[in-house]
């Protein structure tokens, strides 16, 4: 397999079911490939100030694949990788209720494969044994990122330099020598860093929120221009961005809509529940706010209507509405909050299940079944027996990390096997499901509760009253 393999993303579950495995891949390339050895780089802050420390401090954000990692002096081997861990947001009190705390070295380098971390920076290295600094070289090897070892200190530990250079053959620990030629100052490292903001393919990217409130209330036709006259020009302007993306995407869903789901006789509208739900999720999950997909909603109808498809809702259906204290959005929704809130899971497989949950409303049924081909290797999307959805890009990294334990672990079929390589039950799951949702403090989606019945519709009061006619056929004859 070769290991510049482009990650499939979502669009590849849509436009075609794969005929075999699909390549499990992490932005940073092939997970079952080796990176390329990490660069390392020592950095002199001689003088031990405050302003090296915060400086670095506030360059942390794991989002843009940037990992500041503050060590426990003279950690051993668990400490640091629970420090690693600490720095992706992890809890250690969760790690413990998980049962995976010793385990945490490999889930370090896990989980920085799967954030695509660019820069492992690791402050008062100076203060860390020859063994933990070769095991931070391993760590960022695995993950191909820059290793940054920042010494506070006007000497360094021999070691530093041998980590730098791949040579670690002096035992001797006490020995403080001159830095090496190639250690740079701190405000050059940090500028360095900071200068590095290529986008991150399937990266969570900033982690803001889109910061506009309440939304015009009006259909879609005119949404855009009451927006444009209502909404202060900032703001507009940054709901047009997100209105202008969406309605594109909308337009490419209707053409595959129209390709496969429209009924054979034109008069009849589309009824199909679980297809227009697994769509909505679709054009809507990634939206951070209730305004935002308020907003993403009337571009997904402007988008099918210009594409000759009339997506309408009924009067009698608790649907999205906007007012004078915001939008009321019946689907799910992702904010950078409730990102937050997963990540500090520990458990790869705990952390996908539930994100994957919360973003499709998948029942315990649907996920104790799923085949790992059946999600995009960059983690943005899954196939479902309802439909495909999209993950989104604040919690793909949740699903990449569970693929890539999969692969490394060389499991079955399944995604989930609960640790010990058997299939999950029904039931299994859904206690799985419980356990992560109240260790990451978030409410377990309505889906996560069915152990039986039919599978449950994505964004189930929309999807129910919802219809799609096409506009550009003949009604046939009455009879």
């Amino acid at each position: 397999m070769p290991d510049t393999l482009a990650p499939p993303s979502i669009d590849a579950l849509l436009d075609e079911a794969p005929t075999g495995p699909v390549p499990i891949a992490t932005p940073g390339g092939n997970v079952a490939s080796v990176a390329v050895a990490a660069r390392v780089r020592v950095v002199r802050d001689p003088e031990d100030s405050a302003a090296c420390v915060a400086a670095f401090t506030a360059l942390h954000d794991p989002g843009l694949g940037r990992v500041v990692v503050h060590p426990r002096p003279g950690a051993g081997t668990v400490p640091l990788a629970q420090d690693v861990l600490a720095a992706l947001g992890k809890d250690p009190e969760v790690l413990r209720a998980e049962g995976v705390t010793q385990r945490a070295a490999a889930l370090a380098g896990t989980w920085l494969r799967a954030e695509a971390t660019r820069h492992l920076v690791v402050l008062r290295a100076d203060r860390l044994r020859r063994e933990r600094c070769a095991e931070l070289r391993a760590l960022a090897d695995q993950a191909g990122a820059v290793l940054w070892l920042v010494c506070h200190a006007p000497g360094s530990p021999a070691h530093l330099a041998e980590v730098s250079t791949g040579f670690c053959g002096i035992d001797t620990l006490s020995v403080r020598a001159k830095l090496p030629s190639s250690a740079i100052n701190w405000e050059a490292a940090a500028a360095a860093i900071r200068a590095d903001a290529r986008p991150i393919p399937g990266g969570t990217g900033p982690d803001d929120e889109p910061g506009w409130g309440p939304v015009p209330s009006a259909p879609f036709p005119v949404f855009r221009a009451v927006a444009a006259r209502q909404l202060d020009p900032d703001v507009f302007a940054r709901l047009d961005a997100v209105y202008t993306q969406t309605l594109a995407a909308a337009r490419a869903e209707a053409g595959r809509w129209r390709a496969h789901r429209l009924p054979e006789r034109p008069e009849t509208a589309n009824r199909d529940r679980a297809a227009l739900g697994a769509l909505l999720q679709r054009l809507t999950v990634d939206a951070a706010t209730s305004g935002e997909a308020m907003t993403r909603l009337r571009a997904t109808q402007a988008g099918f209507f210009l594409e000759g498809l009339l997506l309408t809702f009924g009067r009698g259906s608790h649907r999205a509405r906007a007012g004078r204290h915001g939008a009321f959005w019946p689907g799910p929704q992702i904010t950078a909050h409730t990102a937050r809130r997963l990540r500090v899971l520990g458990s790869p497989e705990a952390a996908a299940a539930l994100a994957l949950a919360v973003a499709t409303n998948a029942t315990p049924a649907d996920l104790a079944v799923l085949p790992a081909e059946a999600l995009a290797a960059d983690g943005t999307g899954v196939r479902l027996a309802t439909g495909t959805y999209r993950v989104p890009r604040r919690v793909a990294a949740l699903v990449r990390a569970a693929l890539i334990e999969h692969r490394q672990d060389g499991r079955g079929e399944r995604l989930f096997t609960g640790g010990d390589d058997t299939p999950l039950s029904a039931r299994r799951m859904h206690t799985m499901l419980e356990h992560a949702a109240a260790r990451a403090g978030i409410t377990a989606p309505t889906g996560a509760g069915r152990l039986t019945g039919r599978p449950a519709a994505c964004v189930p009061q929309l999807a129910g009253a919802g219809r799609i006619v096409d506009l550009r056929r003949r009604p046939g004859p009455r009879r």
